[in-house]
């Protein structure tokens, strides 16, 4: 990496590497960043657009060749929120807003299935650790809450 981070998201797509966002140092309070960064074995690191708002402690996943960035620690890193961001490996972005999950959190699971985001658990502050589950289906840009479900219930359809 060309800079140290912490609490970064990644995803593997293809032969590539993505990192987005991360902490400048490792502490509760440290801010978050907007760097976004590609990684391939015969290339090297490539510096990509910066994301729209600064992350930290967020998590991505992508559905296709579409890259999303979900939740985490807002600049300042005295709050969580529950944004979500795009970016289209196909036409090099721009990045773009998604409506935002239910529940602000950081240090989620995300995960997709069947074109379908899937936000789990996590930490919001200041409430603490919380058991939620919201899924995001982006063909139809819409947020849906699991509020009937127990953790560990969740169907994958």
């Amino acid at each position: 990496m060309p800079a140290l981070r912490g609490g970064l998201a990644t995803v593997v797509v293809g032969t590539r590497a993505y990192v987005m966002g991360g902490l400048t140092e490792d502490s509760s309070m440290a801010s978050g960043v907007s760097d976004f960064w590609s990684f391939e074995p015969d290339v090297g690191w490539t510096k990509l657009p910066d994301l729209l708002i600064a992350r930290g402690n967020a998590r991505a996943t992508a559905v296709g060749a579409t890259l999303y960035l979900i939740g985490g620690r807002s600049e300042e890193s005295l709050s969580t929120d529950n944004q979500v961001l795009s970016y289209n490996l196909v036409t090099n972005g721009p990045w773009r807003s998604y409506p935002s999950m239910v529940q602000s959190r950081e240090l989620l699971a995300v995960g997709a299935f069947d074109g379908v985001l899937y936000a789990l658990g996590g930490a919001a502050r200041p409430a603490g650790t919380t058991a939620s589950s919201d899924l995001l289906q982006p063909s139809e840009r819409a947020v849906a809450r699991d509020t009937q479900r127990t953790p560990g219930s969740l169907s994958w359809r």
